[in-house]
């Protein structure tokens, strides 16, 4: 009896050499089928949200990817978070050769606003930033301080309202009442790692002070997980961490419109390294 031949491992296709998303999801799917089993049919009926058809249709070009269903085929396809950002950059790139004017606005639509890194310099600024958003706020450093249970001074709160005032990442409505200035796109770009590392250290910070302050399931949700993982596994974990990150902003983004809101709340997640075979 003739075996059956050996499955040959691939290298992952590099999202940088395409200027086609459907291409390099094509070439992603033949590299999961050559490295693992996989098959659309299976995906689809794990991701739900996903048709075989559909995708099948856009792995041969005959369905236009949008930035509405790339959510799905980031999770269905389980893209890094690289890889999401840069498919979703080259989605902007993409132009019809013949457009309506209302076939324009849509375009216009799907553009990513240019990323405003600078909100990151200092970490109360992404708090105040979405603080905005809830029934209670107004522009008073003394009440915003009471809001955010003092963890900042109401004098440092003042800079941090003026910036973002001046940056446009708050702007005032005909009403002159505070609005954020939506859609926002933030990356770490530009932005020194030192700078990015304080923003992770004061999330980790309020999360430990949470610890004493709120009770667990009512109040507050934690869980500590401890993994042994090889590179191939440890690509997977992370994998199913960036995937956690896509629906979380795709939550943030269905939800946008809801009004003014109850509560700000914090999720903070992140992986680190605790044992390893070759202690230096």
């Amino acid at each position: 009896m003739q075996k059956s031949p050996t499955l040959i491992p691939t290298r992952r296709p590099d999202v940088f050499h395409y200027l086609e998303p459907h291409r390099f999801l094509r070439d992603l799917a033949t590299h999961y089928k050559t490295t693992r089993a996989f098959s659309l049919r299976s995906r689809s009926e794990d991701i739900k949200t996903c048709s075989q058809s559909l995708v099948s249709q856009i792995l041969n070009g005959k369905r236009q990817i949008n930035r509405k269903n790339l959510f799905e085929l980031a999770t269905f396809f389980e893209l890094t978070k690289q890889e999401y950002r840069t498919l979703e950059d080259l989605l902007t790139k993409v132009k019809p050769e013949v457009s309506t004017p209302i076939q324009q606005k849509q375009d216009d639509s799907l553009k990513p606003v240019a990323p405003k890194n600078h909100l990151l310099t200092y970490w109360l600024n992404v708090y105040l930033r979405d603080l905005v958003k809830l029934k209670a706020f107004r522009i008073d450093a003394f009440h915003i301080s009471r809001m955010i249970r003092g963890l900042e001074s109401p004098e440092r709160i003042k800079k941090s309202c003026d910036f973002l005032l001046r940056e446009g990442f708050w702007r005032r409505d005909q009403a002159e009442k505070i609005r954020a200035e939506d859609p926002m796109v933030v990356t770490t770009i530009d932005i020194p790692s030192a700078k990015v590392r304080k923003v992770h250290k004061k999330a980790l910070a309020i999360a430990f002070k949470g610890i004493e302050q709120f009770e667990t399931g009512t109040q507050r949700k934690a869980s500590t997980t401890l993994l042994v993982v090889n590179e191939t596994s440890k690509h997977e974990l992370f994998s199913i961490f960036d995937e956690f990150h896509l629906r979380l902003q795709k939550f943030i983004s269905d939800h946008a419109n809801d009004g003014p809101g109850e509560e700000l709340i914090q999720v903070t997640c992140h992986i680190t390294p605790i044992g390893q075979n070759n202690p230096s």
